[in-house]
C-alpha cells in the first residue's frame, strides 16, 4: 500500500501519567505487528501552550514570532529547545524574560 493511500486503522488514547502507559503501548505494538503491520505511525498531540509554560518559555515571544514569521507552532518551539545548543550565547534568558 502506498502511503498516499494510509487510512486510520487504530486510534490509541495513552495517558502518559499512568503507571502502566508503557506496558499498555508496547502491548498494543505488538498486537499490530502480531496482525501483520509492518510499520506504525505516531502522532503526538497536545497544547503547544501548555508545553510552554511547562517549560518555563514565554508565551508572549511566542506569539510575537507566529505573528511576525507566520511558522507552524511546531517550528517555534523546536527552536525554542535548540536554544541549549546556542550555550553562551544568552538565548535561554531572552527567551524567557521578553525584552
Amino acid at each position: 500500500m502506498s502511503e498516499s493511500k494510509l487510512n486510520t486503522v487504530k486510534v490509541l488514547n495513552i495517558n502518559l501519567n499512568e503507571d502502566e502507559s508503557s506496558v499498555q503501548f508496547s502491548e498494543s505494538v505488538n498486537d499490530l505487528k502480531k496482525q501483520g503491520f509492518e510499520k506504525i505511525q505516531v502522532t503526538i498531540e497536545g497544547s503547544i501552550k501548555d508545553l510552554l509554560k511547562k517549560s518555563g518559555y514565554s508565551i508572549e515571544l511566542f506569539e510575537r514570532i507566529r505573528t511576525k514569521q507566520d511558522l507552524p507552532d511546531w517550528v517555534i518551539y523546536d527552536l525554542f529547545e535548540v536554544s541549549g545548543k546556542l550555550k553562551g550565547t544568552n538565548i535561554i534568558n531572552r527567551l524567557k524574560n521578553v525584552e
